[in-house]
């Protein structure tokens, strides 16, 4: 495993998880996990889009300590069930993960129709919503069903604020809307800490089902297409330095000749004709596969 960062911040943006784990009733008596330490749990794919993420058994120390929260029905604030602050649940960690226990389900409409449906298993998970206080990023390679070798993020959640925990009828959600969501909130935090812009990585994402889209159907890519992805290849064509690092690896994932084997590899820094030959040689390096890709 590569560590990326770990990092302290201040909340900005709540995330949820749902967890397929424990959740019933006896009689109005509730008691389930919300969360599940040290085990991994793919959020979006995390071959392609996603990441990993394991919540470490210290991520609801302080918080369980400090705050005051409420238990919800599928995370709807008009239907709160209990509270800590009232008494009417506790919660806290276990050899599991973090159980919420509650005496009586109140006899509410929404109160009745969940321990109906908790009867039934038509509702058997729980989820909990939080801000991150400390949180550890990490890389490693994972082999794909198709035999190919990629890098896969690691989150590891170690310290959280708690704000609410939640029943719910989704306890695994990796190809919805929440976890787009999640994905989407996971990369906010990790933008303030070290600046990775959440656009980049959201219009990326974009191009990248537009292009497939478009080769898929047996179609010249569009102007718009392509247009965008010169705009990228010029950016990386005008970062010199960053470039001579990256640039036998982006040859590879690129499949085209990597120019740096060339044999005018030792030009002089100072040398100002050596230098434009340089950079006239990277933008014919990214034309190789822009004209591949208007190919087709």
């Amino acid at each position: 495993m590569t560590k990326r960062s770990t990092g302290r911040l201040a909340a900005v943006a709540m995330e949820r998880r749902d967890v397929a784990a424990d959740a019933g009733v006896e009689g109005r008596h509730f008691v389930g996990h919300a969360a599940v330490f040290n085990q991994r749990t793919a959020i979006g794919d995390p071959t392609r889009w996603g990441f990993y993420e394991v919540v470490a058994p210290t991520a609801f120390d302080k918080t369980l300590r400090e705050a005051d929260v409420v238990m919800l029905s599928d995370h709807d604030p008009s239907k709160p069930l209990a509270r800590t602050s009232a008494g009417t649940m506790t919660l806290r960690a276990d050899g599991v993960g973090l159980l919420a226990d509650v005496p009586e389900i109140p006899a509410t409409t929404y109160g009745n129709d969940l321990v109906l449906n908790l009867e039934k298993k038509n509702v058997a998970g729980m989820s909990f919503g939080f801000q991150v206080v400390q949180d550890d990023w990490a890389t490693e390679r994972q082999s794909t069903n198709g035999g190919l070798e990629v890098e896969v993020e690691v989150r590891t959640l170690l310290e959280v604020r708690l704000i609410e925990v939640s029943t719910t009828a989704f306890p695994a959600y990796a190809g919805t809307d929440a976890s787009v969501r999640a994905v989407r909130s996971a990369l906010q935090s990790r933008h303030v800490r070290t600046g990775y812009g959440l656009w980049t990585y959201e219009r990326a994402f974009s191009l990248r089902q537009k292009i497939a889209d478009e080769l898929r159907e047996g179609k010249t890519l569009s102007t718009d297409t392509l247009n965008t992805l010169q705009t990228v290849l010029d950016g990386i064509a005008s970062v010199d330095e960053t470039v001579d690092a990256l640039q036998p690896m982006l040859a590879g994932l690129m499949g085209v000749p990597n120019p740096d084997s060339s044999e005018d590899d030792d030009m002089g820094d100072d040398d100002g004709r050596a230098l434009a030959e340089d950079m006239e040689r990277r933008r014919r390096f990214m034309g190789l596969r822009l004209e591949s890709l208007r190919a087709g």
